[in-house]
């Protein structure tokens, strides 16, 4: 702790003791410092503190501040003008001036900090004490200078007080200056309290002397405009204008003067009407006078430019038009222009012509235009309705018969009809009503033979079996029948050869051959004649015949009416049993209970199909292989798909490029593309995703319409198919992410029953056997074997992830967060300063070598603090109390330790803040300079001990010299003696 000066005794605590000078109520304070080494202090950044308080007991804080003197080569001496405004009033200073500190006029100052009540009062005598403390900041803080007490007031102070009244500065005091200051003449009367009173009142306004601006006789006067007075209302003055908003109700006062004047018409002149009024009056008689100006009156007009009066001479002439103020004109047919007749009235409408309608309560006959009446229109020959265009327009006529025979009237529909349907009449009132030409009913249907019918308006027509006595249908059985009625000259006729009848009806003969007795030469009946190269059969009736093929790829094939030769057709595969063939090349059906397609000139070619009911109703797709029962049935459009196993790609309709493999394998698809399933039951739940791969037994179930997922394993991603949508996600590992719903995109999961409680979570990486996510919902997750953790993994292509990895933490709070000891079996580095172990620091490897010189005196600067983080700037609030510094008080004495770094100060915030970090590995350098420092002083006290011990061995060898001297001149005077 330093000490300033104690052992100088009272000489130099005399040089410490302040000195005061006014300067314009600014107190300068000297004084002198000595550091512990007794030398003077004369450190660049030296901190002073100034605090003046009210007496004890309240001690009130009444002034405090703080500067900073660079005292190099200073001696130790100081001088702190106190109060001139370059130092900083910090802490709890109240504001107050020099002034008003030292004043001690009974002058209560409230809100200050004491140690009792919070207010100060001062009295006549009352002291002030001075407090100045100081820090060199080398690490021991504040030191306290010796508190002064100031016992009262100098007179200097309170001289300053010469330029107030009664502590009110003189220039804002209310003087008379006296016109001759060298001579004064002017004695001015002292204010007396009445006088005073009246002062107060023409401030205030309240001075009954006097009209204050803007009122009179106390009362406020509105503003007038031009041509107006001020009138009075009884209550109040108000704007008036004259003969407008006032009327003259003074008995004395003449009409005439009451009212506006008339406006009389040129040459008149006013005159009394012997009631009192002016009225105007034009000149009669015989006198002469000249006409100097004649004005168009309504329905007049000028001939002058812009119907101007004539002054000189002109014409006057009637305004013809229809127009405004203008008179209307028969035409050269002694006819009214069109005009608006809405106001007329009693207007005789027998000649009327109009382009507008008229609306009368009688009969109206017009010749042309638009007619309106109240009453039946009755036209002769025809009525015409003519159309818009001009100046020939085309009509449309309605003409009665030339002879009617009775008359009729014709009511029209109620309604607008629609499109093809016409009018049609009652026969008994005339209504005309909208019709379907092609409605009616059938009473009666009539056939003829073969055909009968039962008649009535709904019959049933049959046609009968024919029979010997009526026509009719042939049945297949009358058919076989009939060709089984051949005669007998269409068998054999002629048998040359040993013949054996027996039991043959009339005609017929038996022959016996004995064995190789017939050669190909002997053999001439029914048509076989050398029969080399050809086939010999027998029809059902035993009749041999023999047959052969001309051209080349045909085979023999057998029709109703016997064998033959034909080329290989659709037509002919189609008629063996459980096959089909349709549109050349493309399509071939195998199987039992396999039906021919509804269209069989469907598809465009390079189908292969196997299985019952497999591409039952392809139309127009192509490409396609389908093998096993009911695969691609549903399919109509859909091309270079490929299914294996029952039902697979059961309802694929237009889908493209699939392939599937398994039975019931993407069943439920219907327009997904460029999916793969391998496996029974694969992506069955799918029904229009894409891209989708899934290989394994029941793999994918979950998935109904997300793309760019890859599921491999049994179960994984669902048991039973549901309607979720998900996309982009890798899923490996049987009975792996079972539950995913929709929203669960872009998980990587890998390992047996992996993440089997995520449901939406997105974007997680989980990895280990029977692995849960985190939470049901978490995203942006890392979980590796419930040991690896990260939270924020949002970054994709070269974008680094925002969030932190924690080792034995599901919440890492920090980029590295591990719960447990850390090992390493090298180096342990932050940035590129060591932290621990064993690390490379060959010479060879560094460039740029300096000394570190930070030792003692930045690490004694370093203040300790103790705090909680708060949970901003991504550092967690974990209520622990932590020890260390703050980054921005460090600065101030060690800027090379602190850092800035950008983070987000509060979770929602879009945009980063720069927060200041500190580099805590560099004060264990700091450290061993500050011991090395703390090492070489010691030596240096153990050197001046050492010369301090011998230099005290030398005092007592002179001591106990000077001693043993004394004794013998001590003897020798007592032996003079």
């Amino acid at each position: 702790m330093k000490t300033p000066c104690i052992f100088l005794g009272n000489l130099v605590f005399a040089l410490l003791l302040p000195t005061f000078t006014w300067a314009g109520a600014v107190i300068t304070y000297h004084g002198r410092l000595l550091d512990q080494n007794d030398q003077p202090l004369e450190a660049a950044n030296v901190t002073f503190r100034i605090r003046i308080f009210s007496p004890s007991p309240k001690k009130c804080l009444l002034y405090e501040e703080s500067r900073t003197v660079n005292m190099t080569a200073s001696q130790g001496v100081f001088v702190i003008p106190i109060g001139d405004g370059s130092g900083t009033r910090s802490g709890d200073d109240p504001g107050l001036t020099i002034e008003n500190i030292f004043a001690n006029n009974g002058t209560t100052i409230s809100n200050l900090v004491c140690n009792s009540t919070s207010s100060y009062t001062s009295q006549t005598l009352d002291q002030r004490e001075m407090i100045v403390s100081y820090d060199d900041h080398t690490g021991y803080g504040w030191d306290n200078l010796p508190s002064m007490a100031l016992n009262y007031v100098p007179f200097s102070v309170n001289s300053h007080d010469t330029q107030n009244v009664g502590g009110t500065a003189a220039k804002s005091v209310l003087r008379v200056v006296d016109p001759n200051p060298a001579n004064p003449a002017f004695d001015a009367t002292p204010l007396t309290p009445a006088g005073f009173t009246q002062l107060m009142s023409l401030i205030n306004g309240t001075s009954t002397q006097y009209e204050k601006a803007g009122k009179l006789n106390g009362t406020t006067v509105p503003s007038l405009t031009n041509g107006q007075v001020l009138g009075w209302n009884g209550g109040a003055w108000t704007a008036v204008t004259p003969m407008t908003s006032y009327t003259e109700t003074d008995p004395s006062v003449k009409s005439f003067a009451k009212s506006n004047l008339p406006t009389c018409a040129a040459n008149s002149f006013l005159k009394n009407d012997g009631s009192g009024n002016l009225v105007c009056v034009v000149a009669s008689g015989t006198a002469s006078g000249t006409v100097t100006s004649v004005a168009a009156g309504t329905g007049l007009k000028t001939d002058q430019a812009s119907n101007a009066a004539i002054t000189s001479s002109g014409t006057l002439a009637v305004d013809v038009g229809t127009g405004a103020n203008q008179v209307v004109q028969l035409d050269s047919s002694s006819k009214l222009p069109a005009v608006d007749g809405s106001l007329l009235t009693n207007v005789v409408a027998s000649s009327l012509s109009s382009s507008a309608s008229i609306n009368i309560s009688g009969d109206i006959v017009s010749s042309n235009g638009n007619i309106q009446t109240n009453k039946s229109l009755t036209a002769k020959d025809a009525l015409y309705l003519y159309d818009a265009k001009t100046p020939t327009p085309s009509s449309v006529g309605l003409k009665a018969p030339a002879n009617v025979t009775a008359s009729y009237i014709l009511t029209l529909p109620t309604a607008q009809g629609t499109s093809g349907q016409v009018l049609g009449m009652s026969a008994t009132t005339g209504q005309l009503s909208w019709i379907s030409p092609s409605t009616g009913t059938v009473t009666s249907v009539t056939a003829s033979a073969p055909l009968a019918s039962s008649g009535g308006a709904t019959p049933n027509i049959s046609l009968p079996k024919v029979d010997a006595t009526q026509d009719g249908y042939l049945s297949k059985t009358d058919f076989s029948a009939f060709n089984n009625k051949q005669p007998a000259g269409n068998y054999i006729t002629t048998l040359t050869g040993d013949v054996t009848s027996s039991a043959f009806s009339s005609g017929s003969v038996t022959t016996t051959i004995a064995n190789s007795a017939v050669t190909a030469t002997k053999m001439n009946f029914g048509g076989v004649n050398s029969a080399t190269s050809n086939l010999v059969v027998s029809d059902s009736t035993g009749k041999f015949y023999s047959f052969g093929c001309s051209t080349a790829g045909q085979v023999a094939t057998w029709t109703v009416a016997g064998w033959g030769c034909a080329a290989t057709s659709i037509n002919a595969l189609n008629d063996l049993p459980d096959v089909y063939v349709y549109a050349p090349g493309n399509v071939i059906f195998f199987g039992p209970g396999t039906s021919p397609p509804a269209t069989e000139s469907g598809g465009t070619g390079g189908n292969t199909v196997f299985g019952a009911k497999a591409m039952a109703v392809n139309q127009n797709g192509g490409q396609n292989t389908a093998f096993g029962a009911e695969t691609l049935s549903s399919s109509t459009s859909s091309s270079e798909n490929s299914a294996f196993g029952w039902q697979a790609l059961l309802s694929n309709t237009t889908g493209q490029l699939n392939t599937s493999i398994g039975a019931e394998s993407m069943i439920g698809n219907t327009t997904g593309s460029e999916n793969s399933a391998i496996g029974t039951g694969a992506l069955g739940g799918i029904g229009s995703g894409n891209n989708n791969s899934a290989i394994g037994a029941w793999s994918g179930q979950g998935l109904k319409s997300g793309s760019y997922n890859v599921i491999i394993g049994s179960q994984a991603v669902g048991s039973s198919p549901n309607s979720s949508t998900f996309n982009n996600n890798t899923i490996v590992g049987s009975r792996s992410a079972r539950y995913l719903t929709t929203g669960a995109d872009a998980n990587v999961v890998l390992g047996y029953q992996a993440a089997n409680n995520l449901t939406t979570g997105a974007n997680n990486i989980i990895i280990g056997n029977n692995i849960s996510a985190v939470t049901a919902t978490s995203s942006n997750t890392l979980n590796i074997g419930n040991l690896i953790f990260a939270n924020s993994v949002d970054g994709t292509g070269t974008t680094l992830s925002t969030g932190k990895v924690g080792i034995g933490v599901n919440s890492p709070a920090y980029k590295l967060d591990v719960a447990g000891d850390i090992n390493t079996s090298t180096c342990f580095r932050i940035g590129a300063s060591v932290v621990s172990g064993t690390c490379a620091s060959d010479q060879r490897l560094k460039e740029n070598i300096q000394d570190y010189s930070q030792g003692l005196k930045e690490l004694l600067s370093v203040r300790l603090r103790t705090y909680r983080f708060n949970g901003l700037g991504e550092m967690p609030k974990t209520g622990e109390t932590a020890v260390g510094v703050i980054a921005q008080e460090l600065e101030q004495t060690n800027p090379d330790l602190v850092k800035p770094r950008l983070v987000k100060m509060h979770p929602e915030d879009t945009e980063l803040t720069e927060i200041k970090t500190v580099d805590y590995s560099k004060f264990s350098y700091m450290l061993i300079n500050a011991v090395k420092e703390l090492y070489a002083k010691l030596v240096n006290q153990d050197q001046s001990l050492e010369i301090h011990n011998r230099q005290i061995l030398a005092l007592q060898k002179e001591n106990a010299e000077l001693k043993a001297r004394l004794d013998r001149l001590e003897k020798s005077m007592q032996g003079s003696q």
